[in-house]
Order: structure tokens, then C-alpha cells, then sequence
């Protein structure tokens, strides 16, 4: 991961709300230099990975929530997890409340405020910052799917009802690094992941991330 995301990363955590809850981040990856695919570098085979969560944040700002899943509440550059950066969290409330759930397209690059229509859309960024710190992969460019059940929401800001649980699943969401010099035997750094998270989102002091 690049040392630019990682400063915005750091500066995103420091304002986050550590929430009660449960996740779990499984499935593949290919990155040798840390032990993921070393036995299957011709073919860009992966290995088993499995991200033990256990610190739940949860940042609004403006329309917006940036959901993080972390094995630990250390800083982001020793840490390992995922951050989902959702651009309206009062639309994702809004199809919650109408339909029972809320498709979100995970983008590489975020596209324009659509025209019409609920503006659902949402970044992800998977880091590996404690279980492969030596590494300078940069997946901050997921591509899948999120489906909600459940979104924070406050009558405040003009959502139906206070809301504050945050339950999402993923499945397929992929990453890939095609920068040349990381490739190995022709083959880029890539994962695969599937995962769920469901967790309160704490308002009040804000936590202390970084102990």
C-alpha cells in the first residue's frame, strides 16, 4: 500500500467511533513477497487469507460514512483491514427502508453525482499493513458489490428514523495492483475477498485509535 494512502487512511481513523459487533474478511491472494501464492508464482495461484476483525469504526462526515474493519485498533500502517467509503449513506437508508436491503457497487474510481436517482456508490480498500508490513501493494481499488440490511441513519439529518446499526455482506470484491515492477513472473498482486460486518455505530467521545 502507498505511503500517500496510508497518510489519508491515519487522518480518516483519528475522527472514527469504535462500535460493538462482529465481522469476519476471507479468500485468496497472490502476493509472494509476504507468503501469499510463493508456491504458485508461474500460474499467479493464491493462498488462504483470513483477516480476524475485531475494532468496528465508523466516520460520518457530510453525506457520507466510511466504514472500517480492522484486526486491531493500532494505527492504520500496522494494522491489518478494510475500509468502505460510502458517498450517501441517507440514500443506502432510504432503499434499506423501502425495499429490506441496499445493493452498492463498489468502484475503482468513483464516478460522477448521478442526474436522478439514489447516488449509490462506495470505494473500498483492503491493507495489509501488520501481516505483510514490508509490503508497498497498493489495493485501494475494489471492485464488487455491498448489500445492506442496515444503515446509520438520523431523523437530524433527514432520515425516516435513528438508526445505528450497520450491517453489510461482500462477495467476489477484488483488488489488483498492476503497477510493473510489482509483478512476479508476469503475474500482478491480486486478492479476493468475501465478508460481513455488523456493528453499532458509537456517537459520543471519540475514541482513541492510536494508543
Amino acid at each position: 500500500m502507498n505511503r500517500l494512502a496510508i497518510a489519508m487512511l491515519a487522518l480518516a481513523l483519528a475522527g472514527c467511533q469504535v462500535g460493538s459487533g462482529s465481522g469476519w474478511v476471507r479468500g485468496s491472494a497472490f502476493l509472494p513477497e509476504c507468503g501469499y501464492g510463493e508456491g504458485g508464482e508461474a500460474s499467479g495461484a493464491g493462498e488462504a487469507l483470513d483477516v480476524p476483525l475485531s475494532y468496528f469504526f465508523g466516520d460520518v462526515h457530510g453525506d457520507g460514512i466510511d466504514i472500517r474493519l480492522q484486526t486491531s485498533g493500532a494505527a492504520v500502517d500496522v494494522t491489518d483491514g478494510m475500509t468502505f467509503a460510502i458517498r450517501n449513506r441517507h440514500d443506502v437508508a432510504a432503499e434499506v427502508r423501502a425495499h429490506g436491503s441496499a445493493t452498492v457497487p463498489i468502484l475503482a474510481e468513483e464516478p460522477s453525482l448521478p442526474l436522478a436517482g439514489p447516488d449509490l456508490v462506495a470505494r473500498a480498500t483492503l491493507y495489509l499493513n501488520s501481516s505483510c508490513h514490508d509490503s508497498y501493494v497498493d489495493f485501494t481499488h475494489g471492485v464488487g458489490t455491498l448489500v445492506f440490511t442496515s444503515m446509520y441513519a438520523r431523523e437530524a439529518d433527514g432520515d425516516a428514523a435513528n438508526i445505528d446499526r450497520i450491517t453489510a455482506t461482500f462477495t467476489g470484491l477484488s483488488f489488483r495492483d498492476e503497477r510493473p515492477e510489482l509483478a512476479v513472473d508476469g503475474q500482478f498482486p491480486w486478492a479476493t475477498v468475501d465478508g460481513a460486518f455488523d456493528f453499532d455505530y458509537t456517537r459520543g467521545r471519540p475514541a482513541q485509535p492510536f494508543p
